[in-house]
Parts: structure tokens; sequence; C-alpha cells
């Protein structure tokens, strides 16, 4: 353990100090930065023991519902949607999304791995919850700025006979398309743009290097599944908050 700190010492002197004798101002943000990362890594990696101490399925569930809920939030700080009218509608695509994705995942490397344990659904259900908030938030954001800058197409449509869903089609375009982009972006730059990290860490582990590919893959896969899923169920479940009796935009 003190080889380590002395280790994480060293690398971390390397770039202040280079920002030092350069005379570049970034000392605070670099401070900040690495305060931030080290309490959030201890938070979760505390949390993470409790469960995998306690091996129970409510210490399990309420991890998972504390993950889900701050995935919401930060969904909604993303989106820039209102807390009161659009917390249920995204909590909606966050769990189920999430539920959904975890589940394809636990199936498809159940042959390879123990899956059906909280060392396995723990992580994953962390992974997924992090990937879909950019994803969820963009998709929700884009949406809603369109119906609140181009609403005169929305009544357009309306006027000349489309239902609610074909007026809608082109705000869930976008909104899909804005989704997807960083998804698709990680997936296709995995290896020219960055390593795949996660398949690195379970080779290190001792994982066999194609359950290691398989499991990069999975997860890749299950962040666009979960994506597309928190999307489509949120702006399903909104249509309540968003639209008055008379289908008109609210606000």
């Amino acid at each position: 353990m003190i080889t380590w700190c002395m280790m994480m010492v060293v690398m971390l002197a390397v770039p202040a100090g280079v920002l030092y004798i350069y005379k570049v101002s970034l000392a605070r943000k670099l401070a900040r930065a690495v305060g931030r990362m080290l309490v959030f890594l201890g938070l979760t990696a505390g949390g993470v023991q409790l469960v995998l101490s306690y091996s129970h399925w409510l210490v399990a569930a309420g991890w998972l519902l504390l993950m889900v809920g701050v995935s919401v939030l930060m969904v909604l700080h993303t989106s820039r949607l209102s807390w009161k009218d659009f917390m249920v509608p995204v909590a909606a695509g966050v769990c189920t999304a999430v539920v959904l994705a975890g589940l394809l995942t636990a199936l498809a490397m159940s042959n390879m791995l123990e899956v059906w344990n909280a060392s396995f659904l723990i992580p994953v259900a962390g992974m997924l919850t992090a990937g879909l908030v950019t994803c969820c938030g963009k998709g929700l954001s884009t949406y809603y700025m369109g119906l609140r800058h181009h609403g005169k197409l929305y009544d357009y449509l309306l006027a000349n006979g489309a239902s609610h869903s074909e007026a809608l089609a082109y705000f869930t375009h976008r909104a899909l398309e804005r989704a997807l982009l960083p998804c698709l972006s990680m997936m296709g730059g995995v290896v020219i743009s960055s390593a795949p990290a996660l398949m690195w860490g379970m080779v290190v582990a001792g994982v066999p290097v194609l359950t290691a590919v398989a499991m990069e893959v999975a997860l890749l896969l299950a962040a666009l599944c979960c994506s597309v899923i928190s999307v489509v169920v949120t702006l399903f479940v909104a249509r309540r908050f968003a639209f008055d009796s008379y289908l008109r935009i609210k606000g």
C-alpha cells in the first residue's frame, strides 16, 4: 500500500511539476479534479464494499436504487428539464433501461462468468447508469428544445390531419439521433481513439482474453441498448406531463 501511494504521488507530481515550470495556471483545477475523483471513488468503493460484505439482496437493492436515483438527477440536470414534471418519466426510463440491459448482459455472460451475484450485477448496473446519463440527457434536451423552438411545426402537422405520434415523429427522430451519437462514437473509437479499458483490466485480473473481449462487447452493446430504451420510455411516459388534454404543448 505504501508503494502504491508513493507511485501515485510521483505520477501526480509529474504533470503538476510541468504545469509549475511552464507557468500553466491549471494547478487549482488539477487539485479540484483529483479531489473530486478521490471523494467519488472513495464513496463508491465504500458503498460497494458494504454491499459485498453483507451479501444480502436488500442491501444490494438499496445500492442499486441509490445509483439509479443519482443517474436520474444527473439526467435531469444535463437535459435542464423540470424536476417536478419530469422526475417520474426519467426515473421510469432509467429503471426500465438498466433492468432490461443488465439482464441481457447477465444472460449473455452466464456461460462464461458467475453472473447471478452482487459482485457482477452491481458493477454492470453502475456502468450502465453512468453511461446513459450523457446519452439520455442529450436526447431529452434535443427533444424538448425542438418542441419549444419549433412548436409551430408540431401545431401545423396536427392542423393538417397528423396524429399525435406522427406530429412528434420528427422530434423523436432527432432525440434518438442525438442520444445514439455518443454511444456510436465510443463503439467506433474503442481501439482507434481509446483503449478498451475494461478488457485490459479483466486481462490484468487473470480473466481469459476471449472472456474479457466478450464482456467488453456485451457492455458496449448494452450501453447502446440502454440509451435507446431510456429515451423511448421517458418520452412515452412524459407525454402526459408535456401536453395538455388538447395535445397542446404545456408552457
